[in-house]
Formats: structure tokens, sequence, C-alpha cells
């Protein structure tokens, strides 16, 4: 079952606050751009390990630097580079930043999903990956995204398809333990 983007974002920022209490003095937060590439890359992966399924509901756009998911953006603009500091609630930017009352977006996921965002997360955790190494997953196989996204937005289209991202992170080489289908 595919998700709102905001859940899965919510999945790695549970994921640092259990960092955050295992360890005390650590002040360990996940910047905007590095939650949202987090979540552009699960979502392919998801879709290249576990059959061909979507683990976000919504479109991926073309955005002017990489792909990207609008619900996630849009609720984390305030935050520019700035550490995410809690759970994304339902609602405006405003709601996100000001940590308003409403109620963060949580579901439960099923064991597959588990699996791709738990791989991915420890991915990113071990290694330390940066924004930038980050972008490279979700844009380096085209040495010129700017060509990329004028080819696209030249056929009329708004969106990134999901099996142009799978493929890419199949080329770039990177695979788990999961048998790729």
């Amino acid at each position: 079952m595919a998700h709102d983007s905001r859940a899965v974002a919510n999945f790695f920022l549970g994921e640092a606050e259990i960092i955050r209490n295992r360890y005390p003095n650590s002040s360990y937060y996940l910047a905007s751009l590095q939650l949202q590439k987090l979540v552009v890359i699960t979502h392919g992966y998801h879709y290249l390990f576990e059959d061909k399924k979507k683990l976000v509901s919504e479109p991926l756009r073309i955005g002017d630097y990489e792909p990207y998911f609008k619900n996630l953006s849009d609720a984390l603009a305030l935050y520019g580079d700035d550490p995410v500091m809690h759970l994304i609630p339902e609602g405006s930017a405003i709601d996100v930043f000001f940590h308003t009352q409403k109620q963060p977006i949580i579901v439960d996921f099923c064991d597959e999903e588990l699996s791709t965002l738990t791989y991915v997360w420890e991915e990113f955790y071990d290694n330390k990956l940066s924004c930038s190494q980050l972008s490279f997953l979700t844009r380096g196989l085209f040495k010129n995204w700017e060509n990329e996204r004028d080819r696209l937005l030249g056929r009329g289209a708004i969106e990134y398809p999901v099996e142009a991202l799978a493929e890419h992170l199949r080329k770039i080489g990177l695979t788990s333990e999961k048998s790729v289908a």
C-alpha cells in the first residue's frame, strides 16, 4: 500500500529521535533536504526491490534541481537548511514549523515496507551520507539534470517516473541482500 510522503519522512525522523534518546549528548537531527532525499531514494528502492510496488502514493515531481514529492517539500518549506525538529503533522508548512497541536502523520508499515525503510536508514546512518552524496543518489545518473528535466518537461511531463528512479538506482550499483526483481 502506498503512503503519504510525510509519513515516510516521519519514519526517518523517528529513527533520528531513537538515536538522540540512546545517546543523550547527541544532537542528531535530519536537515530538510536530507529528509526529502531519503524519501525519494526509499521510494525508488521499494519499487526496485518489492516487485514494482510504490511506497509513496503521490507522484514524484520534476524539480529544478532533482525529483521531489510536493507534499513533503511544501511541509518542510520553512525549514530551509535547518534541522527538522518534530514529526510532520497534517496541515501547512506553518503547522510543521511551529509544531502545532495537529497529529503527526503516522502509519503502520507492512514488513516489506519496513524492510526497505530500515535498509535505507541503516545505509544512510552507517555511512553518514551528506546532502551532496544523497543528491548523487537521486540525480547522479544524469550528468546534467537540467537536460533530463528539460527533456521530460518538453514532452509535457510534470512527473518523474518511478521506473526511471529505480533504474537509476540499479545502474549506479546500489543493491542490498534483497533479491532484485
